[in-house]
């Protein structure tokens, strides 16, 4: 319980220390605390994002065989080429993740 209150208290704090006045940090804290209902802002999860943690949870779950040996083999037997363009997918991929959603920013002086 401790942790939890002692990181709700430095959470909370930052953003009355970062805002220029106080109605702007009463303001930051209600968006904070507003609940809708479904626990998610809209526009924070994009479609690459959902994509990226249906591919991690399908991964989590695989067997540690398949994921660790299978698998492995399987991208070892791939030719150099068609790696450099699944390494390009990859950051083309990560490029449209790291984009176009509103990022959580609560830090008004920096």
């Amino acid at each position: 319980m401790h942790v939890l209150l002692t990181f709700h208290f430095t959470v909370l704090s930052r953003v009355f220390f970062r805002a220029d006045d106080l109605e702007t940090s009463r303001q930051v804290l209600s968006g904070l605390l507003a609940l809708d209902g479904r626990g998610l802002r809209d526009g924070l999860l994009t479609p690459w994002l959902w994509l990226a943690l249906a591919f991690g949870l399908a991964y989590h779950f695989t067997p540690r065989a398949w994921a660790h040996e299978r698998a492995y083999a399987l991208f070892r037997r791939l030719p150099g080429p068609l790696l450099g363009l699944l390494f390009a997918a990859l950051t083309l991929g990560l490029m449209h993740l790291m984009s176009g959603a509103p990022r959580a920013f609560i830090y008004f002086q920096f």
